[in-house]
């Protein structure tokens, strides 16, 4: 009820601000649907998050609007994904993996690349349950380059636990390859 007061506030008078409080509210009730496991409901929210944000590019300015597009598709991803069409959740992923590249270019601040580097790990993950080893070594090599990155920057609890987490990723993936020394090298 209040997302369909905000959208009929929005429609009847349009302003940014409108707008944004409708994108956050819906975005909220994308995350309450993916708790309580009605994916298709979060699915549709999400979609018509993504149609807000697009409606949102002609007001508002474009990094912005491109890192929310990103996540959009990141979230359709991981709703693909819990619902177990991998091929589409993987279509989903690049594309927000593509705007994030887009978005990197101009910002290299840790919470961009950080973003960044969430892409090619889920793209990881997904590579290895699809039994792709060399791509998702690929996605988990340079998501570990860019923790790495950050964490010359700024020590952290949470980037130091991904880091370990993707080295024994890595190195479970040279394990299954039998390439026992660089498997060492990642799990050491």
């Amino acid at each position: 009820k209040y997302i369909d007061a905000l959208e009929k506030e929005y429609r009847i008078q349009p302003k940014k601000s409108e707008l944004n409080n409708l994108f956050w509210e819906v975005m909220d009730c994308v995350s309450l649907y993916n708790t309580t496991g009605k994916l298709e409901t979060a699915y549709d929210k999400t979609v018509y998050a993504l149609k807000l944000m697009k409606e949102y590019s002609s007001i508002q300015n474009e990094k912005f609007v491109l890192f929310n597009i990103a996540d959009c598709y990141e979230k359709i991803g991981d709703n693909f994904r819990k619902r177990g069409q991998p091929t589409k959740s993987k279509e989903y992923y690049i594309k927000s993996l593509e705007l994030r590249r887009k978005i990197a270019l101009n910002d290299n601040s840790p919470k961009i690349r950080y973003n960044l580097s969430s892409c090619y790990y889920k793209l990881g993950l997904l590579c290895r349950t699809l039994y792709d080893n060399v791509a998702a070594k690929e996605y988990f090599l340079m998501h570990r380059e860019i923790i790495c990155d950050i964490l010359k920057e700024e020590e952290s609890v949470k980037y130091i636990r991904e880091l370990a987490e993707t080295n024994e990723k890595i190195g479970h993936i040279f394990k299954i390859e039998n390439k026992i020394d660089q498997a060492e090298e990642y799990y050491l």
